[in-house]
């Protein structure tokens, strides 16, 4: 998480005019997907309690911020990783050799069909 976050940030002014303004919008959904990622793993699980009883053996600190990298990862650089490898990059290598030259927006059949198998 603090590697990718640091480069995505790195590189941020690249971007920018790829995606265009900044938006609470996408920050809010992939909140939401996070929830939901949540609320549909069963709770009862082995695993579950194993990771339960562990918390419970760390110090308050160091279960927050594993939480905390945890949310972070999952709600923004996750997300935003992808968006750029699949959307910012391969739609667009698919649709010609020379990725740059193909508008953020520009795609072909070939192309959506294509990254989206790929992502799936």
């Amino acid at each position: 998480v603090v590697i990718t976050g640091a480069v995505l940030w790195y590189h941020r002014h690249s971007y920018r005019a790829m995606f265009g303004a900044w938006s609470w919008e996408p920050l809010a959904i992939g909140a939401l997907v996070f929830v939901a990622w949540i609320l549909i793993v069963p709770a009862e699980t082995d695993e579950g309690r194993r990771l339960a009883d562990r918390f419970g053996q760390w110090p308050l600190w160091l279960a927050t911020t594993w939480i905390a990298f945890r949310v972070v990862g999952s709600v923004i650089v996750v997300p935003f990783a992808e968006e750029l490898a699949f959307r910012g990059y391969l739609i667009r290598k698919l649709v010609a050799k020379d990725f740059e030259s193909v508008s953020p927006g520009q795609f072909t059949w070939f192309s959506f069909i294509a990254s989206s198998l790929l992502f799936g």
